[in-house]
């Protein structure tokens, strides 16, 4: 997490306040994962599937991740477009600042070149993973 620290002031007669500046070592570290479990109970549980499955599949793919995270912050806005339930504008606030903080970071690691493509390549991988497992189910239990 980058954190902000006071810097000299340069010293010019227009200008009295001092400047920040950021210490962050680097842009290309994994955030934490968003903590899906502190979803309001006024936006239900759907929401809460999503970002567990964003948590889950960011360390391989995070592009996926961030898409589904886009997903949730969608579907809480449709749900309670003015944030009037409780703690929804502070879960939606802190979802939109991670939103915004991984859009740059993972695009560029996106493998396909639009994410649609890369939605299909996932949706690919995992269709034929759930196909092999239950082909061996099948001729295991005849």
């Amino acid at each position: 997490m980058s954190e902000i620290t006071v810097a000299d002031p340069i010293h010019e007669t227009n200008t009295t306040r001092a400047l920040t500046t950021s210490t962050s070592t680097s842009h290309d570290t994994s955030p934490e994962p968003f903590d899906s479990e502190r979803v309001p109970v006024t936006l239900g549980t759907d929401i809460r599937s999503f970002l567990r499955v964003a948590n889950r599949v960011e360390p391989h793919d995070p592009r996926i991740a961030y898409l589904c995270r886009v997903h949730a912050f969608e579907m809480a806005h449709i749900k309670d477009t003015y944030s009037t339930g409780r703690g929804v504008r502070q879960f939606k606030t802190a979802l939109l600042q991670r939103l915004e903080q991984d859009e740059v970071t993972t695009i560029a690691k996106r493998k396909e070149k639009s994410d649609l493509g890369e939605l299909r390549r996932v949706h690919r991988h995992y269709k034929n993973i759930i196909d092999q497992r239950s082909d061996s189910w099948d001729l295991e239990n005849r």
